[in-house]
């Protein structure tokens, strides 16, 4: 896979009017790190990483992804949520990330 064109994932949220933001970044190649650690066999835990206020709006920004066997972090995507007192992305962001995972890998036809 050599798509690195970046796109939003499906299941985003903006609401103008109480600021409410949710929405995923990633590639079809971002998303081959996911695979790729799923195949070897090791165990997938989503790494996130979330920073408060990084922009204007006072919306967190984060970056996810997946340790490999050497223990080096792998980006699987980058998002933007509310930042009404979170500490990290909240489960619809999870779970937009591992719907995403899905429709790749059913369209790249990986087993």
């Amino acid at each position: 896979v050599k798509d690195h064109t970046v796109y939003v994932v499906s299941g985003w949220e903006i609401d103008s009017e109480t600021a409410w933001v949710t929405y995923v970044l990633t590639s079809e190649k971002l998303m081959t790190n996911l695979w790729h650690i799923k195949e070897s066999g090791m165990p997938v835990i989503l790494c996130v990483d979330t920073t408060h206020r990084l922009v204007a709006e006072g919306h967190s920004v984060f970056v996810c992804g997946v340790r490999d066997i050497a223990q080096k972090f792998h980006k699987v995507a980058y998002g933007v949520q509310h930042s009404d007192k979170a500490v990290a992305p909240n489960a619809l962001m999870l779970r937009m990330i591992a719907v995403e995972y899905l429709r790749v890998k059913e369209r790249m036809k990986w087993s």
